[in-house]
């Protein structure tokens, strides 16, 4: 895993605070969906911007990408949650979450976990999402385990 990046989000759980959500956020951009493989199409505005006033699209997965050079797009919603307890199951989505996130076309989860001192990130359609909470079995299958970035091949396998 690249160490820059696992820096970063060891950083977000010793202080989970706005700005680390915010910096965890920019290195999926930078990391997983890089600018030379994939154009950002949208991001969703930060906590400062929608305290002054909230901006609908907000309710929108995190990021919309497209594979450059085709014509496939797609949604990435970036969840990360603690699981420090002996736990198969992680609480993942709000309530109301899940099903607004249904509605998106060619959408993902990207949820980086931790269990004890284990790293563990994934890359799930939402289409195969069914429940707020994730059995770790069901996650096992999505387990991202290369260095990043996120090739389109993968996308594009998901996307059928």
């Amino acid at each position: 895993m690249n160490k820059h990046l696992v820096n970063k989000w060891i950083h977000f759980w010793e202080n989970q605070s706005i700005q680390s959500g915010q910096d965890f956020e920019d290195d999926v951009a930078d990391e997983f969906f890089p600018d030379n493989i994939y154009e950002m199409l949208h991001r969703t505005h930060d906590f400062q911007t929608n305290r002054k006033r909230f901006i609908r699209s907000s309710l929108d997965p995190d990021f919309r990408f497209e594979i450059r050079g085709s014509n496939v797009s797609f949604w990435v919603e970036c969840k990360h949650r603690e699981n420090n307890r002996n736990a198969s199951e992680i609480n993942i989505f709000k309530s109301g979450q899940l099903e607004r996130y249904h509605k998106y076309e060619n959408a993902f989860l990207l949820l980086c976990t931790y269990r004890y001192d284990e790293q563990m990130l994934y890359l799930v359609p939402f289409i195969d999402i069914k429940w707020n909470n994730l059995f770790l079995s069901f996650l096992r299958p999505y387990e991202l385990t290369l260095e990043p970035p996120v090739m389109p091949g993968l996308i594009r396998k998901y996307l059928g």
